[in-house]
């Protein structure tokens, strides 16, 4: 069965559905850390779209999750020693509570960016203040839900805003605390109506004949090729 579907139609979930799927991603050489974010989106679309807790989906998550585990450690056939892992996790901040510093360890052993990084901290962090403790073991699911709702009732945040924030202790607990997280039923910021703005041809013209030189050239490129701010100024000379 395919999980691709018109956006009008209901896709069923169940669990043959959900292994046959996995299946399919792993004849097409898919690793495991990638069926398993393809069965957790299976999961997500349950619970908000469909708004069900069933069928249970936590057995096949977590299998994925520990052949994902022991993907990341096969170089050669070889777990990385203590020296390299240490060379990848690099320095970290001993102000931190010991479980952010855990966090960042293991995502830089799992090559996020450093942008990630630094915004699953902070949420986190945020997270932290919310429940007025830093050992977040205690916590569960309803904390999650109070934390996430005051960011769209009060916070006003944007929707990708609240769906980082969730991504982020998500990852904190399943990936780094190791426990399965249900159905979050917290409050989704709308997301507008509108349409962005963007600068039509003549406002971009008039923008050109305000810059020179380097800064002439990012924006020609940033307009050209659709690139964000970010993007260009990593450009290097084999991307181009």
């Amino acid at each position: 069965m395919s999980f691709r579907k018109g956006l009008t139609d209901e896709l069923p979930v169940n669990r043959d559905a959900a292994l046959q799927f996995s299946r399919s991603l792993l004849k097409s050489g898919a690793p495991a850390w990638q069926r398993w974010q393809a069965v957790r989106a299976v999961e997500y679309y349950r619970d908000l779209i469909l708004q069900r807790s069933q069928p249970d989906l936590s057995k096949i998550v977590a299998t994925l999750a520990q052949m994902g585990k022991q993907e990341r450690n096969l170089d050669l056939h070889l777990p990385p020693t203590e020296e390299e892992l240490a060379m990848i996790r690099g320095k970290m901040d001993p102000a931190e509570p010991q479980l952010v510093q855990t966090m960042r360890a293991e995502m830089r052993v799992l090559h996020y960016t450093m942008s990630t990084e630094k915004a699953y901290v902070r949420w986190v962090k945020r997270f932290m203040g919310h429940v007025g403790s830093t050992e977040l073991e205690a916590f569960t699911e309803r904390d999650i839900e109070s934390f996430l709702t005051k960011l769209a009732v009060e916070g006003k945040v944007a929707a990708s805003t609240q769906t980082q924030a969730r991504s982020s202790l998500l990852f904190l607990y399943e990936s780094i605390l190791g426990r399965r997280i249900g159905f979050i039923n917290a409050v989704r910021v709308k997301r507008p109506d509108s349409m962005p703005v963007w600068y039509s041809r003549g406002e971009i013209k008039l923008l050109q004949e305000q810059m020179t030189g380097m800064h002439w050239i990012m924006l020609l490129l940033m307009y050209g090729a659709g690139l964000r701010h970010k993007e260009c100024r990593r450009l290097r000379i084999k991307d181009v």
